[in-house]
Formats: structure tokens, sequence, C-alpha cells
């Protein structure tokens, strides 16, 4: 969702000593793509001969084969398939981490092959138009001539639908709209963030997105030199859809900076905060108690060896503190 804009320039004055650099900040504790599962090691001779064993069912191990992996997403509460359900597959083939993306059948499942001998270590569910995200951690040796099966209930997902629009309150069609699964303070303190779920708004400015679990959300949206100054967020729960969120935006720049000492020499890995302020109480009610519209998000940046920094997403019309340590 990064976007070009006008651009802009400063220079940030550091009056007090540089003690150290500030390190990036971390990725969203949301973002279910960058969880680690747990690496189990590469095949051994001793898991291969207890693998040998045949459980019931299963046909005699065959080196020579494929092996499969087979995978069904059913509805928690109705037992029914879930179709199209995006999942990462984590596997391990010779000890070397591997993944691939694939999505479910119109019934609800997967069926993929494998080498003999691959270790599955786990899936990743991401949110779906009905379904919402989840982690699945799981060991198992995949065996030539055999198929091993995953049954998985899925949460439903909520629902959040609305509309863009511009300062001057037309629709603005096929802008980018994301959802991040947290809060707006948390997604303030996180340097280039991985939207959770993604669609982009129609000729009419509408959007609809779908998949949200449990907890809080914010919505972002962004359009060319455009950026986001009223966002709607606030507490999902029991798989509820928001209609009519609105998300507004106003034109912004990329505005280019140098922190500096005070003896005006520049100064590498400072850490640049720039913000609306009060912006962590500056917010509006709206009709529906568990949700709020929330002011422009902050712009978080880093700066270079000559101490140059860029911030890429700054209003036309906001007024912004901007600091740096």
């Amino acid at each position: 969702m990064n976007k070009r804009f006008g651009r802009t320039t400063l220079a940030l004055m550091l009056l007090v000593p540089i003690w150290g650099a500030c390190s990036d900040s971390g990725s969203s504790t949301q973002d279910l793509a960058n969880d680690e599962v747990a690496a189990t090691g590469a095949v051994s001779d001793q898991d291969l001969a207890s693998s040998v064993q045949n459980p019931a069912g299963q046909p005699p191990v065959d080196p020579s084969a494929a092996a499969f992996l087979e995978v069904s997403f059913r509805m928690k509460g109705t037992g029914l398939g879930v179709a199209d359900v995006p999942f990462e597959i984590r596997w391990e083939e010779d000890g070397k981490p591997s993944s691939t993306d694939v999505r479910t059948s119109p019934d609800g499942t997967r069926r993929i092959e494998f080498d003999h001998g691959s270790r599955l270590v786990g899936l990743v569910i991401r949110p779906s138009a009905r379904t919402a995200p989840a982690m699945h951690k799981e060991s198992a040796l995949l065996m030539g001539g055999r198929t091993h099966k995953i049954e998985i209930e899925l949460e439903p997902g909520g629902i959040v639908s609305g509309i863009v629009l511009d300062i001057d309150g037309k629709p603005v069609a096929d802008a980018e709209v994301g959802v991040f699964f947290t809060d707006a303070g948390t997604l303030d303190k996180i340097m280039n963030p991985s939207v959770d779920a993604f669609t982009h708004s129609d000729a009419e400015g509408r959007f609809r997105l779908g998949g949200l679990p449990s907890g809080q959300f914010i919505l972002e949206a962004s359009a060319p030199n455009m950026v986001a100054v009223w966002r709607p967020g606030g507490l999902m729960k029991d798989a509820r859809e928001f209609r009519n969120l609105e998300i507004m935006l106003e034109p912004g720049f990329v505005v280019y900076g140098q922190a500096v000492d005070s003896e005006e020499q520049p100064v590498a890995g400072v850490f640049v905060t720039a913000g609306k302020p009060n912006r962590r109480v500056n917010r509006k009610a709206t009709d529906n108690p568990d949700i709020f519209q929330h002011g422009p998000r902050t712009c978080l940046a880093k700066s270079d060896a000559d101490g140059i920094f860029s911030l890429d997403r700054v209003p036309e019309s906001q007024s912004w503190n901007i600091n740096g340590k």
C-alpha cells in the first residue's frame, strides 16, 4: 500500500548528544504470516524405520512413490467445507525449510503432492471472505504411497464494509483498502507494517472485507498522491458485520529531511517520529459504540549514513510534530 507522493523537505536538528542508534520496530504481533513454526530437523533413519510400521488403513510405504497431504477446512458450527481459503504449507525437505501457497477447492479440501520423506511443519491459514485466520502446527513425515490427512475447523470471520471519500466528500474509486488486526496505537509504533487483508474500492468508492478475527482492528486506504486522515477502527467480536464505515483521504506528500547534531553534522540511525499532536486521544465517536474514527497514522523513519530520512505519508492540511532520538 505504499505510494509515491509530492516532495517537501525539512531539517531536523538534534540539540542533545546522540548516545546510540535506534533499531527498527518489529512487525505486527498479528502478522500470522511471519509467525515461526518450530523446526524439527532432517529425517533420520530411525524416523523412517518407525514410520514404516503400517497404521490402520494405510498402504505400505513406497519410497519411489509420491506422498500426499490432504487438507480439509470446515466451518465451525456447521461442518460445511469452506471454499477458496488461502493457506501456506510449511515443510522441510532434507532439513531445508520450504513453503508453498495454495487455496481450497469448492468443497473445502486440497490434496498436495510431496516427495517421500518430506517433513510437515505446519499450516498458516490466512483470512478468507468467510473465515478468520488461524495457525496449525503439526510435525509429521510424509511417506511415499501414503496420504496424510488434516481436518481443521475454522472460526467464522467478521466483515467490514463502507466507502472511501476524499476531503470534499466525493467517492474515491480503485483505492487500496487494507485492514490491520491490531489497534491504532500499536500500529503507530510499527515501521512498515504488513497489512493483514486488503481489497480495492469499486467505481463508487465502496469496499467490503471479510475474515476479521475477534479483537481490535483498524482500516486504512490510499490512492495515488492521497493518504488516510480519518480511519475507522474498533473491536470485532462474534463475527459481526460493521457496515457504512467511512475512510477519508486527502492529498499527501513525501517529506525529506536531515538529522544533524548541534554542530550541524549529519547523524545516522536517528529514529524519526512525525505525527498529529494529541493523536493518542484524538478520535471521534461514531453511531456505533464499538467503532471510532482515528486520525492519520504516525510516520516513522530512520536516518541513513548521511542523516537523510524520508516520511512518505504526510497529509496536506494536518499540523504535525516531528522529533528524533
